[in-house]
């Protein structure tokens, strides 16, 4: 009884799997002969052409390495100090006070320190 329900079970699983592979070839006519057509040409044009073989190398070491950076700072910011500290400092600068013509009377602060 056991065996009977999982070989009905596993035969309607084939069916579903038929019926998905058929509404995939129905979506994408003859990709499968377009594609194979298709590669072994631009494998002859790859292998005959040796500039060609050159600027694919030249394009992909740029590549490869720009993706090694990404991976390498977006994996490795885990132990980073947190940024608020240092948008909130504010450097000690010189205090002035004026006097009525707008003049520096006297210049206060610990350091001496102007912001440019």
């Amino acid at each position: 009884m056991r065996e009977a329900r999982d070989q009905e079970s596993g035969d309607r699983a084939l069916r579903l799997e038929a019926v998905h592979m058929r509404k995939i070839q129905l979506l994408f006519p003859r990709f499968h002969e377009a594609f194979h057509r298709l590669f072994p040409r631009l494998w002859r044009v790859y292998k005959q052409s040796r500039w060609l073989r050159i600027a694919s190398v030249v394009a992909a070491v740029p590549l490869v390495l720009v993706l090694c950076g990404i991976i390498y700072i977006s994996y490795n910011r885990v132990d980073l100090p947190d940024l608020d500290a240092f948008i909130r400092f504010e450097p000690p600068t010189m205090g002035h006070i004026y006097d009525a013509n707008g003049h520096v009377l006297i210049e206060l602060g610990r350091e001496r320190r102007e912001i440019i």
